[in-house]
């Protein structure tokens, strides 16, 4: 005989089960966005407060002697480089250049051998603009599989697609080291 059973007993229970795998799935964690226009105190205020009512904002610091923002995800969240940006434009100011962002998610290799990442969650592939570190590593384990924290300068160039990505750092997450594919 069924019984039953609320909703937010069916999350907790979830929650429990899958609390850490919810966290290594986050996606975005940090997004840094340089800002046009923060001439004052009260600016960074106003780009802070935007962005802060944004889904999934943790932490967010605007630096007016750079013109930085710096966004961290709340825990276990994924963080959207468009929302952010919106948040920016609704406070009354521009994005001024191209963000920096950190994310778990995926190398691929293709055919032709260009790499290519994944954002974890997220369905969009981006090309990777290959450094030497990239080369070494791939050369080194040339079928490395496993999620990595990477670190890199978003690329969004209308005539660009896939967006590509200039990686900056890179580094397996915990639990997950690269390993050969059979």
């Amino acid at each position: 005989m069924p019984f039953p059973v609320r909703i937010s007993q069916i999350a907790t229970v979830l929650f429990l089960l899958l609390g850490p795998a919810a966290a290594a799935e986050a996606g975005v964690r940090s997004i840094v966005v340089p800002v046009g226009g923060m001439t004052c105190p009260l600016c960074v205020r106003g780009v802070e407060e935007s962005i802060r009512r944004l889904d999934g904002v943790g932490n967010v610091v605007a630096d007016l002697a750079t013109g930085m923002v710096r966004v961290e995800a709340a825990e276990g969240q994924s963080l959207s480089v468009q929302q952010v940006k919106d948040g920016v434009a609704r406070a009354g100011f521009r994005v001024a250049g191209e963000p920096d962002l950190r994310a778990d998610g995926r190398f691929f290799i293709g055919p032709q051998g260009r790499i290519t990442f994944r954002i974890q969650g997220a369905t969009t592939t981006y090309r990777v603009l290959e450094g030497n570190e990239m080369q070494r590593f791939f050369e080194a384990h040339p079928r490395a599989d496993g999620e990595f924290l990477v670190g890199f300068r978003l690329h969004d160039h209308p005539k660009w697609k896939p967006a590509a990505i200039a990686i900056v750092s890179f580094e397996p997450v915990p639990g997950t080291a690269p390993q050969a594919k059979r």
